[in-house]
C-alpha cells in the first residue's frame, strides 16, 4: 500500500463534470500566452487540484505553470499552479496541479467554497 502525501483536511472529488479550462503561462521558464485548453476538474483541495484533458503536455519532461479556471456556486475562480505529475490513459491525460502561493496568501477561501458546495450537493440529494 502506498502512503498518501496529501496533507489537506478536505479534498472534494466531483461526481459531475466541472468545466475547467486552463491556459499555459510558462514552460521551462519561458513565458507563454496560450489559448484556453479544454479540461475537466476531477478534484479540488485548498492546495491543489486534479484536472483531466485531451492535451498531452508531457509534464515529466517539462516544468509547466498554468492558470486553471472554474466556477463553483456561481463564483468564477482563476488560480495559478504548477503541474506536479501526469498520468495518461488511452483517451485522456490527468494532471496533478499544486497551487502557487501568491502575495495574496494561501487559498483558504477555496475551503469555504468547497464546504458550501458540498453542503449544497448534500441538500439537493436529500430533497
Amino acid at each position: 500500500m502506498v502512503a498518501s502525501r496529501r496533507k489537506e483536511p478536505l479534498r472534494y472529488q466531483f461526481a459531475e463534470n466541472i468545466e475547467s479550462p486552463f491556459t499555459i503561462i510558462e514552460i521551462n521558464g519561458m513565458e507563454m500566452n496560450s489559448k484556453d485548453v479544454g479540461a475537466r476538474l476531477v478534484d479540488l483541495s485548498q492546495n491543489g487540484c486534479q484536472i483531466e484533458s485531451f492535451l498531452n503536455l508531457k509534464a515529466a519532461d517539462n516544468d509547466i505553470n498554468i492558470t486553471v479556471k472554474f466556477t463553483l456556486l456561481n463564483q468564477h475562480i482563476e488560480i495559478t499552479g504548477h503541474i506536479n505529475w501526469q498520468r495518461s490513459t488511452t483517451y485522456c491525460h490527468y494532471y496533478g496541479i499544486e497551487f502557487v502561493k501568491s502575495s495574496v496568501g494561501d487559498y483558504a477561501f477555496i475551503m469555504q467554497y468547497l464546504k458550501s458546495y458540498s453542503r449544497s450537493k448534500s441538500q439537493s440529494i436529500a430533497t
